[in-house]
């Protein structure tokens, strides 16, 4: 459930809005709870449209089955600002600042919650290689309050543009975490695709 809103030409505001609540009718343990809210803004200025920022508050509670998740009870408050500056026809800087208050309690629906919190920032530079291809390489870092220690490593990926409006992306990130704090579980590595919208 997503809602947009244009303020401007250069201005654009966003909302959405998940929620979902399963009831087990023969037990509690296959119960599940989970609700995501989110606010965000995309600013890319009409009369210097090399530039590019995004933003988004969002909030985040999960409560998995036991059945389906080992996972831990988790509610967090996510705030994150991104932005890409052209520097040319060929060549793109961008960087990403992220920080999560989060609470995770290891019982199930019961016990009290652990603070889990996080911070990652990253960098990144993009090489337009052709008409429709661009290149792209990440160095970011992750700070997690829980474990007291900070992990980095790159990413790199292919894109492929289609259209005006989307593009299409491989890529292979080195570490076991990527840019998105809402999904901390250490599974990361490997190849992934990527798809884009672009306005």
């Amino acid at each position: 459930n997503k809602i947009n809103y244009r303020v401007n030409p250069s201005l654009r505001l966003q909302g959405k809005f998940n929620y979902s609540d399963t009831k087990d009718q023969v037990g509690d343990t296959n119960d599940a709870t989970f609700t995501e809210a989110a606010v965000g803004f995309a600013y890319r200025p009409i009369n210097h449209d090399r530039l590019n920022v995004l933003g988004r508050i969002t909030y985040l509670y999960d409560l998995q089955p036991v059945s389906q998740s080992i996972e831990p009870d988790e509610k967090s408050l996510i705030a994150s600002l991104e932005s890409s500056y052209q520097l040319n026809q060929r060549w793109e800087l961008g960087g990403k600042l992220a920080h999560k208050e989060g609470e995770i309690r290891s019982d199930r629906d019961a016990g009290n919650w652990s603070r889990n919190d996080a911070t990652l920032a990253a960098v990144r530079v993009r090489y337009h290689m052709t008409k429709n291809w661009d290149a792209m390489a990440q160095y970011h870092w992750l700070n997690s309050d829980e474990s007291q220690d900070t992990q980095h490593g790159a990413m790199i990926a292919v894109d492929r543009h289609i259209g005006e409006n989307m593009k299409i992306g491989l890529g292979y990130n080195f570490t076991n975490f990527n840019d998105d704090l809402s999904n901390t579980d250490g599974d990361a590595e490997g190849w992934f695709i990527n798809l884009v919208g672009k306005y």
